[in-house]
């Protein structure tokens, strides 16, 4: 895809709406009707480039990556985007009178301060720089689960144990959105309930509770190429890596490539989460009154 395909597929939603629920960005007053637009929420850029090429790292933290022609600092690419996802939520969160600023834990599991992590959810499993797969864990004030060898492989071409036909950093940056995108959705259960507003919750074997982070995920790329961040390569990975990793038509635990894909660009072509609840937890959506 050139870039003058991705900007028509992104450029017609750069001036949409970035609503949350419950809040009303023209009224200021509480919402109780369909999603209705923002004004674009900016947020800084971060104080490390994902792309710059660093001379040194600790040991198992760069590799040698094609995106950048040298070696990535995989440690402070993720931290870099786990910070900026966090910008860009606290941004939504704030301007709700419901919602306040959600707290999370990113675990670098790995590198010389947490070599392994046992998690507090699924049983237990221990994580080791190797693991094949992320997390997010809703236990406190949640977790979210980055083994740094898997995420350096993905400059590598290898995505998960897949090799999809693109690759590269923006793939890795939207598996760090997604399990964001799974903290958001938990937040918004547990932060609504809290007040007395009974929201069902997803269940885990529900595909749907997949899909709202996939799209929650495109949420955050939805800023991201606002801010210029992507290039003509950017778009087509996260695809081709999304639609590897799904499941095969007809099973039901993360979606198939097309709801996958489908997912994530209803996100990143809208930029409101609003769209996203709607779609993919609509019992939430009946609650809110955004249905």
């Amino acid at each position: 895809m050139n870039k003058q395909l991705l900007a028509s597929l992104v450029a017609p939603v750069l001036a949409g709406a970035m609503a949350f629920p419950g809040f009303n960005a023209e009224t200021a007053e509480p919402r109780h009707d369909s999603p209705a637009s923002s004004q674009r929420q900016p947020t800084p850029p971060p104080p490390w480039d994902p792309e710059q090429k660093v001379p040194e790292a600790e040991a198992n933290e760069a590799y040698e990556s094609a995106a950048a022609n040298g070696q990535i600092d995989v440690t402070g690419f993720l931290d870099t985007i786990v910070q900026d996802a966090d910008q860009v939520w606290t941004d939504f969160f704030n301007r709700s009178d419901y919602l306040v600023e959600p707290f999370v834990t990113a675990h670098y599991v790995g590198t010389s301060s947490e070599p392994t992590y046992t998690m507090r959810c699924g049983g237990g499993v221990l994580v080791d720089a190797d693991h094949p797969n992320a997390y997010y864990c809703e236990t406190g004030q949640g977790d979210i689960i980055l083994p740094v060898n898997t995420f350096a492989k993905i400059w590598q071409g290898e995505f998960f144990r897949k090799a999809p036909k693109k690759t590269g950093d923006f793939a890795a940056a939207v598996v760090v959105a997604h399990e964001f995108g799974h903290h958001v959705q938990d937040e918004i259960f547990k932060q609504y309930n809290a007040k007395g507003v009974p929201l069902p919750d997803l269940h885990p074997d529900d595909e749907n509770e997949e899909l709202i982070a996939d799209c929650f995920s495109g949420i955050w790329a939805f800023t991201a190429y606002n801010r210029g961040w992507l290039d003509e390569t950017d778009y087509p990975e996260a695809i081709a890596s999304l639609r590897e990793i799904a499941d095969p038509p007809g099973a039901s635990s993360h979606g198939d490539p097309d709801e996958r894909q489908a997912a994530f660009e209803l996100g990143i072509t809208t930029g409101e989460p609003n769209r996203c609840i709607v779609s993919y937890w609509p019992a939430a959506a009946v609650t809110l009154h955004l249905l």
